[in-house]
């Protein structure tokens, strides 16, 4: 039976490899994420994750400028169209039985500066399509960072 990504899914887990080391806590993300993440079946995709340390979730009203720079530095909220690359094949050393979802151009975005940009995601679906598993992949000139995220479908 082929299941689909579309619905509402809330985070259950992130796990991250830095240059070939698992970290636990989430450098980004902490230990106790929270997110949510839709699939519609119109083509759209609307992601947030949240840390929720209480170092990066300042609750004093009104927010400082630093606090807003803290929570910022630990949210991500981003909208756009999405579709499951079909023709996917994953790279040598990948599991072979990983799909691709492709997020974007992204329209909306808590950072201007991924507006327009696609997100390229592996994803594979568990337990007859209830749970979703996204992987991440990012390397810059410092570092190289793989990130699987385990979404639970609640509608």
């Amino acid at each position: 039976m082929k299941f689909s990504v579309v619905g509402t899914w809330l985070l259950l887990n992130i796990s991250e490899i830095n240059d070939g080391v698992p970290t636990f806590p989430s450098l980004t993300w902490g230990a106790a994420p929270e997110g949510v993440i839709i699939y519609t079946a119109s083509g759209w995709v609307s992601a947030a994750i949240v840390a929720t340390e209480a170092r990066w979730r300042p609750t004093a009203k009104p927010h400082t400028a630093a606090d807003l720079a803290v929570i910022a530095n630990h949210s991500l909220a981003y909208t756009g169209p999405y579709a499951v690359n079909a023709s996917y094949t994953p790279p040598v050393g990948e599991d072979p039985k990983l799909g691709q979802v492709v997020h974007g151009p992204l329209v909306v975005a808590e950072d201007p500066s991924i507006v327009g940009t696609t997100f390229m995601r592996g994803f594979r679906l568990w337990e007859e399509g209830e749970v979703l598993e996204l992987v991440l992949r990012s390397s810059n000139a410092s570092s190289n960072t793989s990130s699987t995220l385990f979404w639970e479908r609640v509608g």
